[in-house]
Parts: structure tokens; C-alpha cells; sequence
């Protein structure tokens, strides 16, 4: 006789047997899927990459600077009354860029002070100014009239390149109409050449 009792045991311990094994497969398989995924979170993938280096590079202002290129004073003496300036001496100067940057320069007539005991002044008071006039230029632009006016003039500036130099003559005269009380008389000024910046406005929108 068959017995059916012990067949059954032996299924049902088959039955747990594989349970038991798929979940310890299951259990496996888990486990190892963390530690991979711990692996992967903490590695740095190595795609393709290239890198290419230029050395030692330099990175430097620029430089804006002018000046006059004969910069020892001068005197013109014989200053006299003409209706053309040019039968007067004139004083040729030479403004030079010597940075650079582009400049944007002006001239500055600033009237000065001097001891002239030589002709018997203690301090000399300018005396020749009322009367002085001057012409300026610079080979396009070409500025007349008083002291003050030609220096007020001056002020607005005009555009220097790097390495260009511009030349500059200076030429003071007395009118025709002036009178004898303008003889003998004298008039001292420093000169200078003032570079500033170009700079470049954004455009308005």
C-alpha cells in the first residue's frame, strides 16, 4: 500500500525548501544591488576629455602720458603792434604720446608770478597781459584772439594717438590800435599739456 502520508511530506518540505531558497536569493541579490549602488555613488565616471594649456600669461594696464617734446622755457621778445601776427617770432612746440593709449589733450596758459630785477621789477605783475594777443596752431586748427580767450579756447582738447606727435606753433602779438603805454612791458605763463582718457559712452537705448 502507497504511502500517500510520506509523499506529501516530502512535497510540502520541496515546497519550502525552494521558498526558503528564492528568498535567500532574493535576500542576495538586494543585498549586492546596495552595494553597488554605494560603489557607483562614490566612483567618478572617466568620459573622454583633452586639456590644453597656455603658460605664463601677462596682464597689464595701459599707459596714458603726453609731453612736450622740448620742454625748457622760452622767452619771445620784440613782441609789436601789426595787423598780421606772423611778422611776429613765433615759438614752434612739439606734443608727443608717449603712452599708450589714445588721449584726449588740452593746453593750459596759466599766468605766473616772476622775480625780473633785471628790467627793475621786485615782482613782476604781468603788466603785458590786457594788451597780448596770440594765435595757436596746430596745423588744422587755428585759434586768435586774447590771452584769455585763445587759453579758454584750448580747453575743450583734441584727440593724440599713441606715438604721434603734434606740432604746435605759438605766436603773441599787439594789435595795431595799441597804445605807447604797452611798451616795455612783459607778460610770464607756464604752459601745459594736460592728457586725459577717451572714454566711450554706451550707446542710449
Amino acid at each position: 500500500m502507497i504511502n500517500n502520508n510520506k509523499d506529501n511530506t516530502n512535497i510540502a518540505q520541496e515546497i519550502l525548501d525552494k521558498k526558503k531558497s528564492i528568498k535567500k536569493r532574493i535576500l542576495i541579490n538586494a543585498t549586492s544591488m546596495v552595494v553597488l549602488i554605494a560603489i557607483l555613488s562614490t566612483t567618478t565616471f572617466a568620459w573622454f576629455s583633452s586639456k590644453d594649456t597656455i603658460s605664463d600669461n601677462k596682464f597689464s594696464s595701459g599707459s596714458l602720458r603726453v609731453q612736450f617734446e622740448e620742454s625748457k622755457s622760452f622767452n619771445i621778445d620784440n613782441i609789436v603792434p601789426t595787423t598780421d601776427a606772423g611778422k611776429n617770432t613765433s615759438k614752434l612746440l612739439t606734443i608727443k604720446n608717449v603712452g599708450s593709449m589714445p588721449a584726449n589733450y588740452s593746453i593750459e596758459f596759466v599766468k605766473s608770478a616772476f622775480d625780473d630785477v633785471e628790467d627793475g621789477h621786485d615782482d613782476c605783475d604781468n603788466r603785458l597781459e590786457t594788451d597780448l594777443l596770440l594765435n595757436y596752431y596746430d596745423g588744422k586748427n587755428l585759434i586768435t584772439g586774447t590771452f584769455v580767450e585763445v587759453a579758454e579756447a584750448l580747453k575743450t582738447g583734441y584727440i593724440i594717438l599713441p606715438e604721434e606727435e603734434k606740432t604746435i606753433t605759438l605766436t603773441p602779438w599787439l594789435d595795431k590800435n595799441s597804445s605807447d603805454t604797452a611798451q616795455g612791458l612783459h607778460f610770464h605763463s607756464d604752459i601745459s599739456v594736460i592728457a586725459n582718457q577717451i572714454v566711450e559712452e554706451a550707446p542710449v537705448e
